[in-house]
């Protein structure tokens, strides 16, 4: 299995979109992006997804509740890869 090391930089550089605010600090990624990394069918319409730089986690959002993470075993099996947070 290839290892797969999640940061700022990595979201950044597949198109994401820097956010700073306050003590906050994360990458949002549209759902085109998320999709295509992921191998899902998810819409822009219901989900927020973003990288919370501060808690080095990839998060969603669906129809504006409260952010969840996306654990490593989800990515993991999504991705065939083991995932490693820097």
């Amino acid at each position: 299995m290839k290892k797969l090391i999640i940061d700022k930089n990595h979201f950044l550089d597949l198109g994401g979109k820097e956010w700073i605010k306050g003590d906050k600090e994360r990458v949002y990624l549209t759902a085109e992006i998320f999709n295509k990394l992921f191998n899902t069918n998810l819409g822009d319409s219901n989900n927020n997804f973003f990288f919370d730089c501060k808690t080095n986690c990839l998060m969603r959002s669906y129809k504006n509740k409260k952010p969840t993470a996306m654990s490593p075993a989800w990515l993991s099996l999504r991705l065939n890869i083991n995932i490693k947070r820097n």
